[in-house]
């Protein structure tokens, strides 16, 4: 469970680079902790999105590296195409129904809530973009879902298996 900040999973190796109460200290793009084709499953919920560019081609392809065959990514991130749309529409909406707390809390989907290093988006991300960016490091994306997990952020949930 990778950036699982202060949400452990049982069952799972809860890795966080900022929390001091995961189970292992990991830096989402090195897991050389981990042998090759050693795990079955890496999930990350609202993490990618913290990772630069760079970092997430090196995190991508360390997790392909330490995924066994066939083994699954898990992925939910903020879904960029859908806080764009609800950005226009309370910009849009704001002469006749003002909800500056709504357009606030829109810009920290964009680009993280700050409160500390570990929360700064550095990268956008939709379903086609995820798609592409998966397919291009030997994942099959399998599953997709909006509005994953409940929160009101515009979420997206993408489910990818390793390719042979």
């Amino acid at each position: 469970h990778l950036g699982a900040g202060g949400t452990k999973i049982e069952g799972l190796i809860n890795c966080d680079l900022y929390n001091p109460d995961a189970d292992v200290k990991a830096d989402a793009t090195n897991l050389s902790m981990f042998e090759d084709a050693s795990i079955d499953l890496i999930e990350s919920n609202h993490m990618i999105e913290h990772l630069s560019f760079a970092d997430t081609e090196l995190a991508l392809t360390e997790w392909h590296r330490v995924l066994r065959k066939d083994g699954l990514l898990v992925l939910t991130f903020p879904d960029i195409t859908h806080i764009s749309l609800k950005w226009i529409t309370y910009s849009f909406l704001y002469p006749l129904f003002p909800r500056p707390d709504r357009l606030d809390y829109m810009v920290k989907m964009l680009v993280g809530s700050q409160e500390n290093e570990g929360m700064f988006h550095r990268n956008a991300f939709d379903v086609r973009r995820m798609s592409r960016i998966l397919v291009s490091h030997g994942f099959n994306v399998e599953f997709t879902y909006y509005r994953y997990p409940r929160r009101p952020t515009p979420s997206r949930l993408v489910v990818a298996r390793k390719a042979h």
